[in-house]
C-alpha cells in the first residue's frame, strides 16, 4: 500500500474560498452558496509564489482586484 500526503493551504475572503496545493502550484477558486462551494476557477500559479497563509492571501486579493470581486470585501476604515 502507498500513501502521497501533501499540503493544501487556504483562506475565504468575501464569501471566496480559495485553496492552494503547495506540490502541484495549484490554486482553486470558489464561491460559497447555500448548498457548499461552487468552482469559479483553477488557476496555474506558474508566476506566484505560495509558501505561507500571508502569500495566498496576497494572491487571492490580487484576484479579486483583477476580476472585479473587490467590491465583496469588507475594509474597516478607523
Amino acid at each position: 500500500m502507498h500513501f502521497n500526503t501533501g499540503v493544501i493551504l487556504y483562506t475565504t475572503i468575501g464569501g471566496y474560498k480559495f485553496s492552494c496545493d503547495k506540490e502541484i502550484f495549484n490554486l482553486k477558486i470558489e464561491f460559497e452558496k447555500a448548498k457548499g462551494f461552487e468552482l469559479v476557477e483553477n488557476i496555474d500559479l506558474k508566476e506566484e509564489i505560495v509558501v505561507d497563509h500571508k502569500d495566498l492571501e496576497r494572491v487571492a486579493l490580487k484576484w479579486m482586484f483583477i476580476n472585479g470581486k473587490s467590491e465583496q470585501l469588507e475594509i474597516p476604515f478607523s
